[in-house]
């Protein structure tokens, strides 16, 4: 009996806390939710929560209210949290858009989209891929800096687009080598203007444009060819320095003077005649022109071929030989030997020397037979030798040298040769010097 009672009792306390339950709620974590419906009694709930209308509902034991997630209210009574219910506790969020294009707002929202399907939202900003700018709504190439002029076709126009966004067009004047741009496209061009003689002779002057600036000059040509002038626009012969000897003999011709390019014309009588004949009294008489070999293939005069000689010429095939008076002759060169003075009891050296490229030997004849000889006091007095310069053991020059050999100065004998006042009288020369006294001997 008394059991039955308590049970009577907790049915009652349920039945009088429930008529103030809030709508139902979406379960938790772990829990059933709302369209599961498998919440049919208080068994079927965590702790904390009560079955109602098929679902889980909190349940404050003594509040006298029930309490649900979701309700927009984060209430402590209900023990509600960031963790337990994010929905109620979770602060209010402010969008933040400023210095923004495009991306998060911060609050799940959107700052904006970028104009371009091509651009791509960089840290709020909308941008273009590497080395193109925003056009419309469209990302364009770009570069640093306009085109030159001279990089587009001449005539054409070639718009362009900064990368700094501004945008403009450029008219070239490019063309190929050999041509300049003008209003009419590329034309044929010069980078000097030729000289009046390389431009050919005519009576309509030339036109050449210039590569550098593109305007035309006119020349009026007087370029001929070999033997003609120009004049008034025509090439006519002309002779650039007429002699007689340019016309026939007796005759008379008019020429046109190439340096003055004038048609005045002058009159020479002509000298002209054929090899081996000659104007005279203006007709051609037969002569004979002397032929001489070269100077330098002969010596002895020869026949000029018209019954006179060739001047003697200066060649002989000896080269130890010259011409002379149209006669080859042995060659003389100058041989130089310095005379000599020595002491008695000194030796005499000769050293001759010869201005020659071949290999010459000297002969010594006379009081020496070499270019060396010891004196001695019988040697005292005045001597000649013969010094000859040999080439190919043929004798090619001379000279004559005189050797003076002195008393000794203490001598205790009177030689030859010594004077008895103590002078000698000089070798070379009618004057005497003093070389010293002699001493009779005891």
């Amino acid at each position: 009996m008394r059991k039955r009672w308590w049970v009577l009792l907790l049915t009652v306390l349920a039945l009088a806390i429930l008529p103030t339950a809030l709508a139902p709620e979406s379960c938790l974590p772990g829990m059933l939710c709302e369209d599961d419906c498998a919440c049919t009694g208080p068994g079927d709930c965590p702790t904390g929560y009560t079955c109602s209308n098929c679902h889980c509902i909190r349940v404050i034991i003594g509040g006298g209210s029930f309490c649900r997630c979701g309700d927009g209210v984060c209430s402590t009574l209900c023990k509600e949290s960031m963790t337990s219910c994010p929905a109620d506790c979770t602060p209010a969020c402010t969008p933040n858009c400023a210095g923004k294009q495009c991306g998060s707002d911060g609050c799940s929202g959107s700052c904006g989209t970028c104009p371009s399907a091509q651009q791509t939202c960089d840290a709020g900003v909308c941008k273009c891929p590497s080395d193109t700018v925003l056009s419309g709504t469209s990302c364009v190439v770009c570069t640093s800096s306009a085109p030159l002029a001279a990089e587009v076709p001449c005539g054409a126009s070639q718009g362009y687009t900064l990368c700094t966004g501004s945008a403009g067009s450029v008219t070239g004047t490019k063309c190929p080598e050999g041509q300049t741009c003008t209003s009419s496209g590329c034309v044929a061009c010069v980078h000097e203007i030729p000289a009046a003689a390389d431009v050919p002779c005519s009576s309509s002057p030339a036109s050449y444009t210039l590569c550098s600036s593109g305007s035309i000059v006119q020349v009026a040509g007087t370029k001929c060819g070999s033997g003609q002038t120009c004049s008034n626009g025509v090439c006519v012969a002309c002779a650039s320095n007429p002699s007689a000897a340019d016309v026939a003999c007796g005759k008379t011709a008019k020429f046109t003077l190439c340096s003055t390019g004038t048609v005045s014309e002058v009159t020479i009588t002509g000298t002209s005649c054929p090899e081996g004949a000659k104007c005279v009294n203006n007709e051609c008489v037969s002569v004979c022109t002397p032929s001489c070999p070269s100077p330098n293939n002969y010596c002895e005069p020869v026949d000029d071929g018209c019954g006179g000689r060739c001047p003697a010429g200066n060649y002989c095939s000896d080269p130890l030989q010259v011409c002379s008076n149209g006669e080859c002759v042995a060659r003389k060169v100058a041989v130089q030997v310095d005379d000599v003075v020595v002491t008695a009891g000194q030796p005499v050296v000769l050293s001759p020397r010869v201005d020659l490229a071949e290999q010459v030997i000297f002969s010594y004849s006379g009081w020496m037979d070499s270019f060396y000889r010891m004196t001695t006091r019988a040697d005292v007095g005045t001597h000649e030798v013969l010094v000859q310069a040999i080439v190919q053991n043929t004798v090619v020059g001379d000279d004559l040298v005189k050797v003076a050999v002195i008393c000794n100065p203490g001598d205790g004998t009177d030689y030859a040769g010594c004077c008895k006042d103590g002078t000698y009288p000089s070798p070379f020369s009618n004057a005497t010097r003093c070389f010293g006294r002699c001493v009779a001997s005891a």
